[in-house]
C-alpha cells in the first residue's frame, strides 16, 4: 500500500479516524474530506493526512480531490448512526445521495476500487439465531437498515455501470476508543468513571461486537489488495461471536469495579426494531483476506479503561 492514494469519506468518525491511521501506517497517501471544525480532522492532518474541510461532501465539493485523485476509495461516511438522528430525509440524503456523489467521483478518478461500508442492519433477520453470511438476503427491518440497504444498491447499480470494482464492508457492531458518547460502550465506561449509572435496556439481545482497530484493519485490506478480492463483492466485519448486552455490562462492572452500572439494566424498553440475536459468520471473509477479528470484549475492554 506504500505510496497509493486513498481517499476515506468518513475519516472525521471514529471508525473512519482508525483506518486512516491504519493506512498512514502502511504508508498510503491518505486524504481526507472532512466537515469544518473537525478535531479529528485537525489531528488526522499533523499525523500526516491530506485533509480538505467541506461543509458537506457532495458531488461539487469532491472535486478538490481533482488534482491529485485517488487511486482507491474507502467510503465510510453516513447518518443516522445515532437514533436521535434517523430522521427520512436525513437518512436518505446521508446514505443514497451522499453514496451515489462519492462513486461517481471514483469513476470520473479512475480508481482502482471502492471499498463500501454496508451493515448488518441491511440484512434480513436470521432464523433461529443462526449466524449471517455474505449470501444472507436483503430485509431490513429498522430506517437504518432501509437506508443502509439503498446507499448499497446504489453502489452497486453506479459501480457496474462506470466499470468500477466494488467491494461491500458489512459492518457489525463496531465499538472502541472515540466512539460517540451515548454508544454502548462509551456510556458503560463513562458511568464507570463518573459514578453514575446509565439507563440501559434488559441486555438481552446478542450481537456480534468487533473492536475498531480489528475493523480498521479488515477495512485497510480490502483497500489494498488488488482486483479480484474474492467471487463475492461482499465480505463481512464480524467476530463470529454472540455476546449479550448483559455480558459487556458485566464485563465492564467487573474491570472497572463499578457494580453500580448494573442497576441501569432495564431501565428503558428494549427496541422493537431490534432482533434477538445477531452474529455473523466470518468465515468467507477469512479465505478471501486472511483477516479475522483479534480482541475481544474483554481485551478491548481493559485497553479503553486503561488508555482513559
Amino acid at each position: 500500500m506504500r505510496g497509493r492514494r486513498v481517499l476515506i469519506t468518513g475519516a472525521s468518525g471514529f471508525i473512519g479516524g482508525a483506518l486512516a491511521r491504519a493506512m498512514l501506517e502502511r504508508g498510503a497517501r491518505v486524504s481526507c474530506p472532512v466537515r469544518a471544525g473537525s478535531e479529528r480532522g485537525d489531528q488526522l492532518e499533523r499525523e500526516g493526512a491530506r485533509v480538505e474541510r467541506l461543509g458537506r461532501i457532495d458531488a461539487q465539493t469532491l472535486r478538490a480531490f481533482d488534482d491529485d485523485p485517488p487511486e482507491v476509495v474507502v467510503h465510510l461516511a453516513a447518518s443516522g448512526v445515532r437514533v436521535d438522528e434517523r430522521a427520512t430525509r436525513d437518512l436518505m440524503e446521508g446514505h443514497a445521495r451522499l453514496t451515489v456523489d462519492v462513486v461517481e467521483a471514483a469513476a470520473r478518478w479512475g480508481v482502482e476500487r471502492v471499498v463500501h461500508a454496508g451493515s448488518w442492519s441491511e440484512l434480513a433477520p436470521p432464523v433461529d439465531g443462526e449466524a449471517l453470511t455474505h449470501a444472507s438476503p436483503i430485509g431490513p427491518t429498522s430506517r437504518y437498515g432501509v437506508a443502509k440497504a439503498s446507499a448499497t444498491m446504489w453502489a452497486r447499480q453506479l459501480a457496474a455501470e462506470r466499470g468500477v470494482e466494488l467491494v461491500v464492508a458489512r459492518l457489525f457492531n463496531v465499538f472502541g476508543e472515540g466512539e460517540a458518547p451515548g454508544r454502548l460502550f462509551a456510556e458503560l465506561i463513562g458511568g464507570a468513571r463518573s459514578g453514575q449509572t446509565p439507563s440501559l435496556t434488559s441486555g438481552r439481545v446478542v450481537r456480534d461486537f468487533v473492536y475498531v482497530e480489528d475493523a480498521a484493519e479488515a477495512l485497510a485490506e480490502m483497500a489494498a489488495r488488488g482486483r479480484g478480492v474474492g467471487e463475492s463483492d461482499t465480505l463481512l466485519v464480524c467476530s463470529g461471536v454472540g455476546v449479550s448486552v448483559r455480558e459487556v455490562v458485566e464485563e465492564v462492572a467487573r474491570q472497572a469495579e463499578a457494580p453500580w452500572l448494573l442497576e441501569g439494566l432495564g431501565a428503558r424498553p428494549d427496541r422493537a426494531d431490534e432482533p434477538p440475536r445477531i452474529v455473523g459468520d466470518p468465515g468467507h471473509t477469512r479465505e478471501v483476506l486472511g483477516w479475522g477479528a483479534r480482541v475481544d470484549v474483554r481485551e478491548a475492554v481493559r485497553r479503553m479503561l486503561a488508555r482513559g
